[in-house]
């Protein structure tokens, strides 16, 4: 699916040619998309939704914007994921560093520079990114490790004042939708043993929880499972059943946690089996 086909609004830039016949319209068409990673990332956007994408891993939104005058550059997608593709055995290893992505429609072919910002989705204070200097490519990593958990918007102006003169320079700005920044490891609280069970429960502030594992004594990893069936909560309460041929005396059971951002926390508690 072309997510740029919209007839209807390229209609409406015609009429507004005919209002204003002594200048060019230009239209132009900005999209924001989503790499979308194994993990659900909960995001709001109030921008209408393209269609159904599902041959790409990703989530398209759209809007146009039209210009009367000389052509401006245009945002075509500004796009956030981990860096990196975590392989197969690290399918869970988590990236602090997050990939901004944007496309650009270039009409004139000038030579372009980008800057960007960022604020928390609350804040009204918009923080510059990147550093002092303009950007010349079209794509930026991004360190989060030092920044509050929550939601953040980016934002990306693009600019032709490296090829015109600065008072003829011309600017588009487009702002993405909510993009979640969690670094922080869930918990687990509350282990008690009332024999032959274990019990507790995982939390996360930020981010669902998607999966649980415990160990006995630093062996063999075992998938644990949530009371409710499945790991798809910020809170999931669980219970382990020890084995019945587990040798009498002290033990250490160990259960870790994954949230959605692929951050794992993990916490233990020492038991002592009666035997048979």
């Amino acid at each position: 699916m072309n997510p740029y086909r919209e007839a209807p609004r390229v209609d409406v830039c015609k009429r507004r040619a005919l209002a204003f016949p002594w200048h060019k319209t230009i239209c132009y068409s900005i999209a924001f998309v989503v790499a979308a990673p194994a993990f659900a990332l909960h995001r709001e956007n109030p921008m209408e939704a393209l269609g159904d994408c599902a041959c790409l891993p990703l989530l398209a939104f759209a809007f146009f914007v039209w210009i009367i005058g000389a052509q401006a550059p245009a945002i075509g997608a500004l796009g956030a994921g981990a860096a990196g593709t975590p392989t197969a055995a690290a399918a869970r290893a988590h990236q602090t560093v997050l990939k901004l992505r944007w496309k650009v429609e270039n009409p004139d072919g000038d030579e372009l520079s980008y800057r960007l910002a960022f604020r928390q989705e609350n804040d009204a204070v918009w923080r510059p990114l990147g550093g002092p200097d303009p950007l010349t490519k079209t794509e930026f990593d991004w360190n989060t490790e030092g920044l509050p958990d929550g939601n953040y918007v980016v934002k990306v102006t693009a600019s032709d004042e490296r090829s015109v003169p600065r008072e003829l320079a011309l600017d588009t700005t487009f702002t993405s939708s909510p993009i979640l920044v969690d670094n922080r490891k869930p918990e687990i609280v509350g282990l008690a043993m009332k024999y032959p069970y274990v019990s507790g429960r995982a939390r996360d502030d930020q981010s669902p929880l998607v999966a649980m594992e415990y160990a006995i004594d630093g062996g063999e990893w075992q998938i644990l499972s949530p009371a409710d069936g499945i790991n798809d909560d910020l809170v999931e309460s669980f219970t382990i059943k020890l084995p019945a041929q587990l040798a009498p005396g002290p033990h250490a059971v160990t259960v870790r946690v994954w949230d959605s951002a692929d951050n794992v926390g993990a916490a233990s508690i020492s038991i002592r089996s009666p035997g048979k």
